[in-house]
């Protein structure tokens, strides 16, 4: 990692809070231990002649600690959720992403705000989804890449079937429970270019906004 991009990273975990957004664009050779992702991925991404930029197929959200000031990223796979310093992660996005974007969250950070967060955390480290596996299915993992729908809100989730898909389903649970989007948008099935698109952005209540997009990493997708 250049010197440039450690500065870049360390500027901005003194500036991230808590509901700001992060999307990856993972190198597909990252996924083989997940082999049927890692098809897809590849065939998504580049089968079609796609040069693979721009494709973000997982998400995490910030959730800054009020009590020692350290951001962590919040994600979810189909397999565990993962909370990690924020600058740990982004500098571990080197070796397993070709692009990483910051998006800002515009809204008051009050302690009731803060507070609600740290309790959706402390749920879910403590809860099912700490360390059930779910086995997602090839239309699951299809409908990460599709960028069709991402005008329309997508269809309630049924139960647990939102976990595999990469992020998403947490970044809206965390939402819906600080109260930026209704609990019925926050359970749907959002994927992490759904929660890029305009029409999460129309979720958004209490004038939330989520703008200011930074490249946190950028480089080329192998």
């Amino acid at each position: 990692m250049a010197a440039t991009q450690r500065v870049v990273i360390s500027s901005l975990t003194d500036n991230v809070r808590t509901g700001d957004l992060v999307f990856f664009n993972q190198r597909c050779d990252s996924l083989l231990d997940a082999p049927r992702f890692a098809v897809v991925c590849a065939f998504r991404k580049y089968g079609l002649s796609h040069s693979g930029a721009g494709v973000f197929d997982h998400a995490g959200v910030v959730v800054r600690n009020p009590r020692t000031d350290v951001p962590w990223l919040l994600e979810g796979s189909s397999s565990a959720v993962r909370l990690t310093p924020f600058e740990e992660r982004a500098m571990e996005a080197a070796k397993t992403a070709s692009e990483v974007v910051l998006v800002r969250l515009e809204t008051p950070r009050t302690p009731a705000l803060e507070a609600r967060a740290q309790g959706y955390v402390a749920e879910l480290a403590g809860g099912e989804r700490g360390g059930r596996t779910v086995s997602p299915s090839l239309a699951q993992l299809w409908r990460v890449y599709d960028g069709s729908a991402r005008e329309s809100r997508p269809p309630p989730a049924a139960s647990g079937s939102a976990d595999p898909l990469f992020g998403a389903a947490l970044v809206a649970g965390l939402y819906a429970r600080l109260g930026l989007v209704s609990r019925e948008d926050g359970e749907r099935q959002w994927t992490p270019l759904g929660l890029r698109s305009r029409a999460f952005g129309r979720c958004l209540r209490r004038g939330a906004k989520l703008h200011g997009e930074i490249h946190i990493l950028q480089q080329s997708a192998r």
